[in-house]
């Protein structure tokens, strides 16, 4: 079982936007209220996010947990939108896209490590 969930963020016309911090300790304190500590893993939507707000917050999230449970990304449109974006369907674009989503993909990982910095982005 592996529970696919939003994170705990402002809404968009909300005037006091939460830091990733914010978010990383809401979302946290829902789950050690609500998930049993069986749940082996959860993995998050990005929610309408930026591709770096999704990383952003993903990193701050798992740089906070302490819990039981693996916490990681079940995103597509976080990870597909800036390549798509850069492509175009355009055979030119191509290899830029593809190193635009390398880029995302790498990103990620680093941020389920909690170790995702903004010059992950350069």
């Amino acid at each position: 079982l592996i529970l696919k969930s939003s994170m705990a963020i402002s809404g968009d016309e909300c005037a006091n936007q939460a830091t990733p911090e914010e978010i990383a300790e809401a979302t946290l304190r829902m789950f050690e209220k609500s998930v049993p500590s069986e749940v082996p893993g959860i993995v998050f939507l990005s929610g309408g996010q930026s591709a770096v707000q999704a990383t952003t917050n993903l990193n701050a999230i798992n740089a906070k947990s302490k819990g039981p449970w693996t916490i990681s990304f079940s995103y597509a449109r976080a990870l597909q939108a800036p390549s798509l974006a850069i492509w175009k369907g355009k055979k030119e674009h191509l290899s830029a896209a593809q190193a635009e989503f390398l880029k995302r993909l790498r990103a990620n990982v680093k941020a389920n490590a909690g170790l995702y910095t903004r010059e992950d982005e350069a």
